[in-house]
């Protein structure tokens, strides 16, 4: 009879024939024969209806109610009467139920692709035995690997962006389509070659979207050199936001910095009573070992020592002769500032702990019940350390002074619009701006290259840059070299409309795909996860 068993769904049923159906330990064990007496040769097309034999194929198929299906298919072999056809023997084809010398049926394999794309080997495997089916994290990644590549034609504009496969040492390029929102390939390197290369593979891109790299650019012109080059508008805030933040840690030891609430550092000072001047440390043997170094590193760059002679020669890494430097270029000694006391749990309660003290109540346990009703939630050795030191008539350790703002905060501080903050750090900006007057020209400049990359001002640009290198300020003469040499990409981001938004979202997708990849993520099998939303 034709094929009507309800544990499976043939995708041609009149095409067999359900002779039983077998449930086993294992599973079910579905046995099915051919309806059709004749076949088709593959050589030449001739259909013969001579059998020359008989074998059955064993195919996994999709479970049914948690439980695996193994279909046993009864197919026979003719043999070919065509005189000229290479072929004498051939065996009957099997149609879209399963692929010749598969040992899986069309359906499941797909199954099995798509789950190894979505879930990777390991955890694809954990969800197929749940599901009722066996295969291994390896045959999965096969799967993976054999999905042919989509063909992603000739893209228009395309997005660049890197992406780390081990942070600070090797990164790798993700290219997408800007307009299509899909991600087109995934480079095993950062280089300008191996993307110039790409780009000659596929002309015809006229728009290229990239952030401020340098690799980027060159290979850009190399590949594609009557391509568009567009920046992009986030990282060029990002750069002057960097600017910024050098000109202030420059200038941090002349700056009156804010605490939390708003106070001038110098006047916070005052508000912690009995907080003696901090302590001047002494010289330690290590400390005047750095300041020898730190003399010797400025003296050799002055002679015109390069980075890497200057570390031979003192015997320290280059890194460390780079931050003597920035150390030297900021007029200050290298040396870690002095840190105060840390809170404590106990420093919102020790005004209400001196005041019973001063009442007459000196039991410590008394004290610690006290606080503990009123919602000190510490450990009683605080109080006890605090009560000792009240028997022997010195005051309880002042609370920490007020935490003052780094450098990074106040550039988002310069750089946020104004409408985009809350009336406490409109306080604390005015306060700032009113006790920095150095300050003031720095946020100007902030504000009006933000206000001019938001309103697409190409008009405006070649002014604030004027401004900018007049400043006098050498980091903004900094960012303004690096937007002169990258000028045509820059003013293509103030009048094209493509940014690097979606290419920042695939980077986070392929981010979290490799992370999910227990070390397997090597360049082919990511590029096919990647390249294969499921």
């Amino acid at each position: 009879m034709p094929c009507a068993c309800p544990c499976i769904a043939l995708p041609t049923p009149d095409a067999f024939l359900l002779e039983e159906v077998v449930p086993g330990e294992a599973g079910l064990v579905v046995t099915l024969r051919l309806a059709s007496g004749s076949a088709r040769c593959p050589m030449c097309g001739q259909t013969s209806r001579r059998v020359q034999s008989r074998y059955t194929r064993r195919l996994a198929d999709l479970p049914c109610g948690g439980r695996a299906v193994l279909l046993r298919v009864a197919v026979r072999r003719f043999r070919c009467d065509q005189p000229a056809c290479h072929g004498k023997i051939f065996a009957k084809r099997l149609g879209p139920l399963a692929d010749p010398y598969a040992r899986r049926t069309t359906r499941l394999g797909e199954h099995l692709r798509l789950l190894g794309l979505a879930c990777g080997g390991e955890l694809g495997a954990r969800l197929a035995r749940h599901a009722g089916l066996v295969v291994s994290a390896t045959s999965l990644l096969r799967l993976v690997r054999a999905t042919p590549t989509p063909a992603d034609g000739t893209p228009r504009v395309v997005g660049v962006d890197d992406f780390a496969w081990r942070r600070g040492v090797r990164y790798g390029t993700l290219l997408c389509d800007l307009e299509r929102h899909a991600p087109l390939a995934v480079l095993p390197d950062a280089s300008a070659g191996s993307f110039a290369a790409w780009l000659r593979a596929h002309p015809g891109v006229a728009v290229l979207s990239r952030d401020r790299s340098g690799a980027y650019a060159d290979g850009g012109r190399q590949g594609a050199p009557s391509a568009e080059q567009v920046a992009d508008r986030w990282h060029l805030l990002k750069n002057l936001g960097d600017a910024l933040e050098q000109v202030l840690s420059r200038e941090y030891h002349a700056l009156v910095l804010l605490g939390p609430a708003g106070v001038p550092e110098r006047e916070a000072a005052d508000l912690v009573a009995g907080t003696p001047p901090p302590p001047v440390p002494p010289v330690t043997p290590r400390a005047a070992r750095r300041r020898a170094q730190f003399a010797r590193v400025g003296a050799l760059h002055a002679t015109g020592y390069p980075i890497r002679a200057i570390a031979r020669e003192v015997g320290i890494a280059r890194n460390t002769v780079r931050a003597y430097l920035q150390w030297a270029w900021r007029g200050q000694e290298p040396g870690r500032r002095p840190r105060g006391p840390r809170p404590s749990l106990l420093d919102p309660y020790r005004e209400e702990l001196v005041r019973r003290w001063e009442a007459g109540c000196q039991n410590g346990r008394q004290l610690f019940d006290e606080l503990r009703a009123l919602g000190y939630r510490g450990h009683a050795s605080l109080v006890k350390v605090a009560v000792a030191r009240l028997r022997r008539g010195l005051p309880p350790r002042p609370p920490a002074p007020p935490k003052l703002a780094t450098p990074r905060q106040l550039r988002w501080l310069l750089l946020r619009r104004r409408k985009d903050l809350d009336h406490v750090r409109i306080a604390e900006l005015d306060l700032l701006l009113a006790h920095n007057p150095r300050l003031r020209p720095l946020h100007a400049l902030a504000q009006d290259f933000g206000a001019l990359l938001r309103e697409r001002c190409l008009a405006r640009l070649e002014p604030w840059l004027q401004r900018a290198a007049a400043s006098g300020m050498p980091e903004l003469r900094s960012f303004v070299w690096g937007v002169e040499r990258d000028y045509t990409a820059v003013a293509n981001a103030l009048c094209l409309p493509w940014s690097q938004g979606q290419v920042e979202g695939q980077i986070t997708r392929l981010k979290l795909l490799k992370r999910a990849m227990y070390g397997r993520a090597k360049t082919d099998l990511l590029q096919q996860r990647v390249l294969h939303p499921v």
